[in-house]
């Protein structure tokens, strides 16, 4: 869905397979961020957790030209699942999760990031279909 909704048509599988490849690459969340995401507290809101945390990602990798915008907004989607779930797993149990998963799809990636280990499949499935 996020390929259609970027790029204006279905991918067929190669540009799917590197879609998701790019994507994979993303995760990763810079200390600054983590920091951040660290101090906020466990009662906040999700979507300001969310909004924080991806005004934060803007102001560390800044967009210089507009021509940039697809891998920004790949940036993003790559890591809003380790944004709220950093989040969550630090301020409701302590924990630092590891952010750079092998999930193959966002949904992988956000109930991995969740729960800090790789999912069942069907668990993703319903999050595809959700």
């Amino acid at each position: 869905m996020a390929y259609l909704l970027l790029y204006g048509k279905l991918p067929n599988m190669g540009e799917l397979e590197m879609y998701k490849a790019r994507l994979k690459e993303m995760r990763s969340l810079p200390q600054a961020l983590l920091t951040v995401l660290e101090n906020i507290p466990a009662d906040a809101h999700p979507m300001d957790v969310m909004r924080t945390g991806c005004s934060m990602l803007g102001n560390l990798e800044t967009e210089h030209d507009f021509a940039e915008q697809h891998h920004h907004i790949d940036r993003m989607l790559a890591t809003f699942p380790g944004i709220i779930n950093y989040w969550y797993n630090y301020s409701h149990h302590g924990k630092r999760i590891n952010v750079e998963t092998d999930a193959d799809s966002i949904a992988e990636q956000f109930l991995w990031t969740l729960h800090d280990e790789k999912p069942e499949p069907l668990h993703v499935q319903v999050m595809h279909a959700s």
